[in-house]
């Protein structure tokens, strides 16, 4: 009967390892016994899904402090949006200026926008703040975006930037 039992746990021991072994966590898919991001979807921030109809997409492994930006357009109204966006430490949302140009609208974060306290970070020992500033392009299927690394808090210096394509 003991015997019997020990099988009996060792067999389901051995089945749940396997049925844990197949399964990926936040949208990644099992393929070949490894998790991936399928094509369709998007990976950053440990997860893996589709965006938003108004979201943008960007890796950012050249960047300083984050390896992948969601930036979500809530309300584009006038000379105005309200954005949403996540690099990895859950979403914040923001307002950013809008300037209207017949070859793409510009839109930037303003000084004191929740943008810049969510992506200080050190450069070189100095705390920074950040703004962006970004062109929609390609029928606004995508946004050229400059990440300008600004000395906290002051604003004076420019410490580092980043630029990239943010894609829908």
């Amino acid at each position: 009967m003991i015997r019997t039992f020990r099988i009996l746990l060792l067999l389901t021991g051995i089945f749940f390892a396997a049925c844990k072994k197949d399964k990926c966590p936040n949208g990644f898919e099992n393929m070949g016994g490894d998790c991936i991001c399928p094509p369709g979807k998007f990976e950053g921030n440990g997860m893996c899904r589709e965006l938003k109809p108004n979201e943008y997409y960007a890796t950012l492994g050249h960047c300083a402090c984050a390896d992948t930006i969601f930036f979500e357009i809530i309300d584009r109204n006038g000379q105005s949006l309200t954005v949403r966006f996540d690099l990895g430490w859950g979403y914040t949302e923001t307002g950013c200026g809008l300037i209207p140009n017949t070859s793409g609208d510009s839109l930037y974060t303003e000084v004191n926008s929740s943008f810049m306290e969510r992506l200080g970070c050190p450069i070189n020992g100095q705390e920074t703040a950040t703004q962006l500033f970004g062109k929609f392009i390609e029928n606004d299927s995508k946004i050229r975006v400059t990440l300008k690394y600004m000395a906290y808090p002051f604003f004076e210096e420019e410490l580092g930037r980043c630029e990239f394509v943010l894609h829908k």
